[in-house]
């Protein structure tokens, strides 16, 4: 009776192979995986982020006309254009850290080269810019947090 003694060896050492590739694959996904997961939320806040910024500029421009349109009106006030701008960011306002209306959306006569704040949109005549500014701060889970503010400037048609 003949025993291969030369087979025998060369599946322990097959044995050993596999466990050795085990514990490799363990270490490799324990380094991989958190960079993965970081990756594909840095991901996701980037799209909330693009997605929260086009809401405030809608929001923004939105406001800005109805400005626009209610500036020969006398009765219109600040608190109804803001009340319009809020109308509109209603569903995304919580995603806004601190957002408080009355002081994060502006309506303003706007310089028109710059769009700084030159005083009530009520002042601004025929020709010249009635801005609006939205500025708010998201909390983010890779970034801690992003503070977005856009604004909108147009043309008033107001005698």
């Amino acid at each position: 009776m003949e025993v291969n003694v030369g087979s025998m060896v060369d599946r322990r050492r097959a044995g050993r192979g596999v466990r050795r590739r085990r514990g490799a694959a363990v270490v490799e996904t324990a380094i991989v995986l958190p960079i993965a997961i970081m990756l594909i939320l840095g991901v996701f806040d980037f799209s909330r982020v693009i997605a929260m910024r086009q809401v405030l500029q809608n929001a923004a421009k939105d406001g800005g006309r109805y400005a626009v349109v209610r500036a020969v009106d006398a009765t219109t006030t600040d608190g109804q254009v803001i009340q319009y701008v809020q109308g509109y960011l209603a569903g995304v306002q919580g995603q806004l850290q601190g957002f408080v209306s009355s002081r994060d959306i502006q309506v303003f006569k706007a310089d028109p080269a710059t769009g700084a704040n030159i005083g009530s949109w009520k002042d601004a005549g025929f020709g010249e810019y009635i801005g609006v500014r939205i500025s708010g701060t998201m909390k983010l889970a890779v970034l801690k947090q992003v503070t977005l503010t856009v604004q909108s400037t147009q043309y008033s048609e107001a005698n």
